[in-house]
């Protein structure tokens, strides 16, 4: 099984990655005591999600 890959999620990466030809199907978004998420779509159509974790994450 894959094991997941941890990085951080600043906004130019995620512009980076919709530069490329990706679409962005949910923006950098929080998940509350766990970090932030997104997922985008590549150009292939496979659908992947990206975490940062980061406990202090709140829904403002």
């Amino acid at each position: 099984m894959p094991r997941p890959v941890h990085f951080e999620l600043p906004v130019a990466a995620i512009a980076s990655v919709e530069g490329a030809g990706a679409t962005i199907v949910y923006p950098k978004r929080p998940i509350p005591g766990v970090g932030f998420s997104a997922y985008f779509t590549d150009t292939e159509g496979n659908r992947m999600g990206l975490l940062e974790t980061d406990e202090s994450a709140v829904i403002e």
